[in-house]
């Protein structure tokens, strides 16, 4: 716990980064995220980055969580 608040961010915010990052890769969906994306800088992220939205980041974000109880 003392490394979350001494090097990491408020409860609050690491749960509304998680809760954003789900609704975004999840309900909204990747794929008209991407293609939203696409329509504002004329170009559609690679794989890299869906990866990183659906896979990478809610898994650090639960590991960031998870570690402030241990």
């Amino acid at each position: 716990m003392e490394f979350l608040i001494v090097y990491g961010t408020t409860w609050g915010l690491l749960i509304a980064v998680f809760c954003e990052t789900m609704v975004i890769s999840f309900c909204y969906g990747i794929r008209q995220f991407c293609q939203d994306i696409r329509e504002m800088l004329g170009f559609e992220p690679g794989w890299y980055w869906r990866v990183c939205w659906m896979i990478a980041a809610p898994v650090f974000l639960i590991a960031m969580i998870l570690s402030s109880f241990i």
